[in-house]
């Protein structure tokens, strides 16, 4: 039996400039599988001190997990992270592990309520 099950990931699209202002068009939904577990004590460390507060979970999945990323130039308006529902509430994807052990590679994300 797997604990894996079905989920849909929000992928930010890219987005543009409107009148000097930053807009993004919408996400993207991508079907993943994926464990969804509470997050530790341990796990909240890694977790900004804005959303430690909210309700933090860890996603266990195969498919790379996008976090945000700050923009490194005025014309590079950075990476925003994405999204996943979790009974029936959005989370958004605040830390991000790689396990490449070539035994069963997946990725680990913390994602917290969005407010």
């Amino acid at each position: 039996m797997s604990f894996r099950q079905s989920h849909t990931l929000f992928r930010p699209q890219a987005g543009s400039y409107v009148d000097g202002t930053w807009v993004s068009p919408g996400f993207d939904s991508i079907s993943i599988t994926a464990s969804i577990q509470p997050a530790t004590g341990k796990d909240l460390q890694n977790v900004p001190e804005g959303q430690r507060n909210s309700a933090v979970f860890a996603v266990f999945t195969s498919t790379e997990i996008k976090v945000a990323e700050q923009a490194t130039a005025s014309e590079d308006p950075g990476t925003e992270a994405d999204e996943i529902e979790i009974g029936g509430i959005r989370h958004i994807a605040v830390h991000i592990e790689s396990w490449g052990n070539d035994i069963i590679n997946h990725y680990r994300a913390l994602f917290a309520r969005i407010k």
